[in-house]
């Protein structure tokens, strides 16, 4: 099981980790299986299991990031990625 959730995390978790550079939360929208998957219990390469350095908030649409907004205009940067079925 834990060799599963490495290899998991390996296909999905890792591409995106240098593009978050020091962001510790993590909005997700999973599609299709993906949707299956608690992305809390991935482990890292060190062993490490994902809720043990990032905060994840599941959203059911983009259009539930609404909710998370503020308007204090503190100029934050989002990084938002898709992608599209490549088959």
């Amino acid at each position: 099981m834990i060799d599963t959730s490495k290899e998991l995390s390996d296909m999905i978790f890792k591409p995106v980790l240098k593009d978050l550079g020091e962001v510790k939360t993590v909005f997700i929208s999973p599609d299709g299986n993906l949707n299956l998957i608690p992305f809390e219990v991935l482990q890292q390469p060190d062993g490490k299991f994902l809720i043990e350095e990032y905060t994840f908030n599941y959203l059911s649409a983009s259009r539930d990031l609404l909710a998370f907004t503020n308007d204090t205009g503190t100029g934050n940067k989002c990084l938002l990625m898709g992608a599209p079925d490549l088959k």
